[in-house]
């Protein structure tokens, strides 16, 4: 627990109000996960990262199909995928799990 609290912490650190401008932070949040095996992901990062690599390489070099752009966007997915298929090791908290229940359901308009 002690490593999970310190890791917290840095990630705190990172995103708080600090000297750092956002690609800085956006970065150290990535050695963080490189780092980190058992670090639970920020899927709107993974996914900036999947949209970034897209928009940012040509589907074509040279006339030719860009397979290194496919291959890398692939092992991103695959990244993503080992991810969430992942178990990691909570102990589920039953209020959390209500409040999660609740809050998942559409307003009622009555």
């Amino acid at each position: 627990h002690t490593l999970s609290l310190s890791l917290f912490v840095s990630l705190c650190l990172i995103f708080s109000l600090s000297l750092f401008p956002p690609f800085i932070c956006l970065q150290l949040y990535a050695q963080r996960m490189e780092e980190m095996h058992a670090l639970i992901p920020f899927l709107p990062i993974l996914l900036k990262d999947l949209l970034f690599w897209d928009e940012g390489n040509s589907d074509e070099v040279d006339r030719m199909i860009n397979f290194d752009k496919l291959r890398t966007l692939s092992d991103h997915v695959q990244d993503i995928w080992n991810l969430s298929t992942r178990t990691y090791p909570f102990e589920q908290d039953p209020g959390i799990l209500a409040y999660l229940v609740v809050a998942s359901q559409p307003p009622n308009d009555t």
